[in-house]
């Protein structure tokens, strides 16, 4: 069994969906191009996300599927996986993956290896990757560890910058792909998802905490963790957009950074963004049914910050 550095704390299903000028190059950016490119060092989170892609793509190969490579995206690739992150990736293959039982015996396997995080990835093809992505394109995909053959995977404009930023694991090397970065589409993407998505997400917790004692404690904390650190991460993103200089692709905002956000450009919520942070870097932290109320009102001031850049 591939056990990880530290086992996480329990997390309730169904956490939603996470992120996400001109033409860049149509091939990835040189690592020195991309803004705070991570290094992979010896640190034993991201050796671990490295070791269980490998063995994803290992796997593949003993059931005949030879994929280009195994890119490692999300937390790991900004240099932000705590212990209970999950592990994302990117697999990249030349031909369909579409035998559903080999699938499944493959990531069976791996659940069953995997101690104490989710292994999630998304199957691309090859001959994908010079174009931007078409929207709602149906591909094989895992969603905290079970597979789905048959939805519309997580591929959009955010994607194919977190591929061309990303830790190859296993494969070509990722600067080879030729992965057609639009950052005007991720800016356009990002907009929209802050919008709508997360403006949603706000109305759902502001009905939530309808009724209820503002100092009730809540058992589960994680849809609150989750809201203050998500929304603001796109904000923070739309930041950086702006911010990158020609010729270079950025990275990704990490969870910790969208605190770091909150902090200098909404204040007044700093105190529950730190214990959002604490929370997720596993320190204590208790939350109540007013601190719900208080982040679906963040949301609302991001999309306002957000709109008037």
């Amino acid at each position: 069994m591939i056990q990880s550095p530290e086992d996480p704390p329990e997390r309730p299903e169904g956490d939603g969906t996470d992120l996400p000028r001109e033409q860049v190059d149509t091939r990835a950016p040189d690592r020195q191009q991309v803004s705070g490119a991570p290094t992979t060092g010896e640190d034993p989170q991201i050796q671990h996300a490295l070791e269980v892609s490998r063995r994803h793509a290992e796997l593949l190969r003993e059931a005949g599927v030879d994929p280009v490579g195994v890119y490692v995206i999300g937390s790991t690739a900004v240099g932000d996986r705590w212990p209970h992150s999950d592990i994302d990736t990117v697999t990249v293959t030349r031909e369909p993956v579409g035998d559903a039982e080999l699938l499944q015996r493959v990531h069976d396997q791996i659940t069953a290896e995997v101690s104490g995080t989710y292994y999630d990835t998304t199957y691309v093809r090859y001959d994908w990757l010079a174009e931007p992505p078409a929207d709602h394109t149906v591909a094989p995909h895992t969603q905290e560890g079970r597979l789905r053959l048959d939805q519309a995977a997580p591929i959009h404009p955010v994607t194919w910058l977190e591929l061309s930023t990303a830790i190859t694991a296993d494969g070509e090397p990722v600067e080879h792909l030729p992965v057609a970065v639009d950052l005007g589409r991720v800016e356009s993407y990002t907009r929209a998802n802050l919008s709508s998505y997360w403006a949603k997400v706000a109305d759902s917790l502001t009905a939530a905490a309808e009724g209820k004692p503002a100092d009730a404690p809540l058992t589960n904390p994680y849809p609150v963790v989750w809201t203050v650190l998500g929304a603001p991460r796109l904000a923070a993103m739309l930041d950086r957009l702006h911010q990158t200089a020609p010729g270079q692709v950025p990275r990704l905002v990490s969870k910790t950074e969208a605190g770091d956000w909150v902090r200098t450009h909404l204040p007044h919520y700093a105190e529950l963004a730190e214990r959002a942070l604490a929370d997720r870097h596993g320190r204590p932290a208790s939350f109540t049914v007013a601190d719900a109320t208080a982040a679906a009102r963040l949301v609302g001031e991001v999309i306002v910050v957000a709109n008037s850049r």
